[in-house]
């Protein structure tokens, strides 16, 4: 992402079209040209690839930076398992590893640039928040599963951290121009979809597998169906936009 960003810097200031200001700020108009979440091109244009390419572009700077700083906190606990109380995270949760973080990371990512098109088809957008808030909704998920057995004080930490991320992330996208928060929503329904599916398969499997419920069975399977019932009504919903032709940025639906 730093990579990509500074590519674009020097990119917009080679131009000399004010696509970077001395704050170091990139202009919209370069940001739809390197790959901005836009509806209209991803609908019309068959650009798919924007809903991508969106997850590593950064409005600015400050944006950047702190993306990166959410991503690589949340995404280390949950990775390998390692959290801020030493040894009580490997205890209550196990490591996922880089592969399955990997796919909720973009899973997440790009179920929240879909839902954004849907909700708010006129947001040009970029950045990883979807992404982060499929991080955060995962773990909220491994909270949830994992609360009864958890120490009091380990459940009031958690739960505050991931409010205080969820509270945070969302109100970054009030205002701004290239934050959609419609994509936060996504991203967060993903992340809790997936979390809650790879935390109860492995509850289960710490489990007698006489003493599995149908009902513990049954959830992994519900998550991951309702996320690809969530996907796939995105995408038939965008299929069925049509153009007014007085107005080709007019979205109907």
């Amino acid at each position: 992402m730093v990579a990509v960003f500074t590519g674009c810097c020097i990119y917009g200031a080679v131009r000399g079209d004010d696509g970077v200001d001395n704050y170091l700020n990139l202009s919209p108009g370069l940001l739809h040209m390197v790959g901005s979440k836009d509806t209209y091109s991803i609908v019309f244009h068959k650009q798919v690839w924007r809903l991508f390419s969106c997850i590593f572009l950064h409005a600015s700077l400050i944006h950047t930076m702190w993306n990166l700083f959410v991503q690589m906190s949340l995404g280390w606990m949950l990775e390998t398992g390692v959290g801020i109380v030493e040894g009580m995270e490997m205890v209550v949760r196990r490591p996922w590893g880089w592969q399955r973080t990997a796919l909720l990371y973009w899973c997440s990512g790009v179920t929240g640039a879909l839902l954004g098109c849907v909700a708010a088809p006129e947001v040009d957008s970029v950045g990883a928040s979807a992404a982060l808030m499929g991080l955060v909704g995962a773990r909220i998920a491994g909270l949830m599963i994992t609360w009864t057995r958890m120490p009091v004080s380990m459940r009031y930490v958690e739960g505050f951290q991931y409010l205080f991320w969820c509270i945070f992330i969302f109100c970054f996208g009030l205002g701004n121009q290239t934050v959609d928060n419609w994509g936060h929503l996504g991203g967060l329904v993903a992340g809790l979809l997936a979390g809650g599916a790879v935390f109860t398969e492995d509850e289960n499997a710490g489990l007698d597998p006489d003493e599995v419920t149908c009902c513990q069975r049954a959830i992994p399977k519900f998550c991951v169906g309702a996320l690809l019932a969530l996907n796939a009504t995105c995408i038939t919903y965008l299929c069925t936009v049509t153009v007014d032709a007085k107005d080709p940025t007019a979205l109907e639906y």
